[in-house]
């Protein structure tokens, strides 16, 4: 019989792995609407590698916020996930989908 993982530990705090994966897929969502923001924000202007470093230095301190804000508020670690989404996967989609040289 294979056995199953019914807990995960994030920095320390037990979380059931249901609510875990519902926080990475408001990650998800807000890397979805942060590619399309930035597809056609690079569209428009042109310019994907200066919207790809944009929206990657903003992602950075995104990240930040959400490790050290997290844990605040139920509602806080929702929107920081969300942002943090939004900006990573912004600047990853015109990485992997747009010729930066």
């Amino acid at each position: 019989m294979g056995s199953s993982i019914s807990i995960a530990v994030i920095r320390g705090e037990v979380m059931p792995v249901k609510k875990a994966g519902n926080f990475y897929i408001l990650f998800d969502v807000g890397a979805l609407f942060g590619g399309v923001v930035a597809g056609c924000i690079s569209d428009r202007y042109e310019a994907p590698a200066k919207i790809a470093a944009g929206f990657m230095s903003v992602a950075i301190p995104s990240i930040l916020l959400y490790q050290n804000f997290g844990r605040v508020l139920q509602l806080m670690n929702s929107t920081l996930m969300v942002i943090a989404g939004f900006f990573v996967g912004g600047s990853i989609t015109l990485y992997h989908n747009c010729n930066l040289c």
